[in-house]
């Protein structure tokens, strides 16, 4: 029975750190800075790298493998090799000292990597389950199949059994037909211009056109419409970064 752990994000004024403990799903715990800002220098980034590394596997003394981030969730490349970007770790078990390198050239003792030595290492963080979680799942997927058939009974099941009763009880026949009438009425006057439009209808008439007019010129457009979207994933990118940041400061 794997447990699985919440990270611990903390910050460090220019950049946040989020722990991710090993698990059941990874051997490996995993040390993940992010830097919110765009001026970050690359050697600094180096370094905090090791820093971190050297603070996280000395409390948790678990083989590790660090990452840097920007603000736009790419990694950040320490070294023109893709490879040597991220920073491997773990305690030598015969002598307690820390031995770190960049890219894959770290041989982890297996002896560290066991769910019973996890236990123990983790054994004050709070943890789930894996089956816990697959059944919390399963009441949450019944929870939602009781409220979409609660909504189908309403939309679906009561106009058909009102229609039905109409048959038999003729006042509900008049009060369906007066509804049609009226809705009718409405929508002609809707478009004669009885009715002028409300405020929220006026929006979502500008709403509507707005998408139009984009869809048309996305459409004459496709490469620039491809670049918009990248840079709108950047933009959001950047501000769920900046937004985690200022929470994991606030909590501080």
């Amino acid at each position: 029975m794997g447990l699985l752990r919440q990270p611990i994000n903390e910050s460090r004024g220019e950049y946040f750190v989020s722990y991710q403990p090993a698990d059941a799903g990874r051997e490996l715990a995993c040390i993940n800075l992010v830097f919110p800002n765009e001026n970050f220098n690359v050697a600094e980034v180096s370094k905090a790298m090791q820093r971190e590394v050297a603070i996280w596997v000395k409390r948790f003394p678990v083989p590790s493998i660090a990452f840097a981030f920007d603000a736009k969730e790419d990694m950040i490349s320490i070294s023109e090799s893709p490879n040597a970007s991220y920073l491997t770790a773990y305690v030598e078990p015969k002598n307690g000292n820390l031995v770190a390198g960049w890219g894959k050239g770290n041989v982890m003792p297996p002896e560290q990597m066991t769910e019973e030595y996890r236990n123990l290492i983790y054994i004050h963080l709070p943890a789930r389950s894996q089956d816990d979680i697959r059944r919390k799942a399963r009441r949450d997927t019944r929870a939602t199949m009781r409220g979409a058939a609660v909504i189908v009974f309403f939309i679906a099941v009561v106009p058909v059994l009102i229609q039905v009763a109409s048959f038999g009880v003729y006042w509900i026949g008049w009060i369906l037909s007066l509804l049609s009438i009226g809705k009718g009425v409405y929508r002609a006057g809707q478009f004669f211009g009885w009715f002028k439009p409300s405020e929220k209808q006026k929006r979502k008439e500008k709403e509507d056109q707005l998408m139009r007019h984009h869809h048309y010129h996305c459409k004459l457009n496709p490469k620039g419409f491809e670049r918009l979207k990248l840079e709108n994933f950047e933009r959001e990118a950047i501000e769920r970064t900046r937004q985690e940041a200022e929470e994991i400061r606030r909590r501080i």
